[in-house]
């Protein structure tokens, strides 16, 4: 792990702990090895390992007992996934009087592009108790993550996932008249083209060391996951666009950002929709800085009447 320290309420702060993880995915202990200073590791660079010690993770923290999915679905790292639910538990905190994030299944958070690992709402109702609907373009990626959810036996109260038909659209044909969600999480598609993404995993794999072989390519990850045209900042800006029909229904939308510069254009497109408020929160992340972009429609005063309504009553 990082020496950056993650947010109080993660369960990451340490250094991985390989003996609990091995006991808890007895696969991972094939790709256990010592790194140069002689301590535990993993090849970061090998799929399948990544994919073990993930899984892991899930396991002995979250007490998740089935954690699979496609091998050309991306596998999201859990203590990063992690650190944007903790901050958006935090901005939650604000909207009630007694300043304390919510727990509890009466929060409602929509996940736009689960995927086929459904890690957010794994990770959000372990941790906080939240209920998760979670939105999926991807028949393949749909089915995995329905598989999740039936084999960790959760129920439809718990975490739920959804079947956007709708190329065109985000929230239309997901968020139905009846629906109220507390937030909106996302983490968007980064790249304008597959020929993009193919080249930035490249140059991860070749920071990792690996000069000779192409498996790069077996970084992971699908179309939907890893582009999109325009890139994230085009996908954010149509989500702030479309959000507004739906503004009365959900009190934070959010989504992950990768590049700073596209900070700027994501602020000014809420301000075009005519966001009450629009926040920027900084995620460090081990040598990663990324961000989250945050918007509402409502004032102050009625988030706090939203959250003290909504989580306390």
């Amino acid at each position: 792990m990082s020496e950056n320290k993650l947010h109080d309420k993660s369960r990451h702060n340490n250094p991985y702990d390989f003996d609990k993880l091995s006991t808890a995915n007895k696969n991972l202990k094939d790709f256990i090895t010592k790194n140069k200073n002689g301590q535990d590791s993993i090849d970061f660079g090998n799929q399948i390992a990544v994919r073990e010690l993930n899984k892991a993770i899930l396991m002995a923290h979250y007490d998740i007992k089935y954690w699979d999915f496609p091998d050309e679905a991306l596998c999201p790292a859990v203590p990063g996934r992690a650190e944007y639910l903790h901050h958006i538990a935090d901005l939650l905190s604000k909207d009630t009087h007694r300043n304390q994030a919510p727990k509890g299944d009466k929060v409602s958070i929509l996940d736009i592009g689960t995927g086929a690992t459904l890690i957010y709402p794994l990770i959000g109702h372990q941790q906080y108790g939240w209920s998760f609907v979670g939105s999926e373009i991807n028949p393949t990626s749909y089915v995995s993550a329905q598989k999740i959810i039936t084999e960790n036996k959760f129920t439809e109260n718990q975490i739920k996932v959804i079947k956007q038909e709708d190329t065109a659209h985000i929230f239309r044909n997901v968020i139905d008249d009846k629906l109220l969600f507390d937030a909106v999480v996302c983490n968007p598609p980064f790249h304008r083209s597959k020929a993009e993404a193919e080249e930035h995993t490249k140059r991860k794999w070749l920071n990792l060391g690996h000069t000779k072989s192409k498996r790069y390519l077996n970084f992971g990850g699908q179309s939907s996951e890893l582009w999109y045209p325009g890139g994230e900042r085009s996908f954010i800006q149509g989500m702030v666009r479309e959000s507004s029909d739906f503004k009365k229904q959900v009190l934070w939308f959010t989504s992950l950002v990768s590049k700073k510069e596209n900070i700027s254009h994501i602020m000014h497109a809420a301000e075009k929709s005519q966001a009450e408020e629009a926040i920027e929160i900084e995620l460090v992340i081990g040598n990663k800085n990324s961000r989250v972009i945050c918007w509402t429609f409502w004032k102050e005063k009625d988030r706090k009447k939203w959250g003290d309504y909504r989580w306390t009553k």
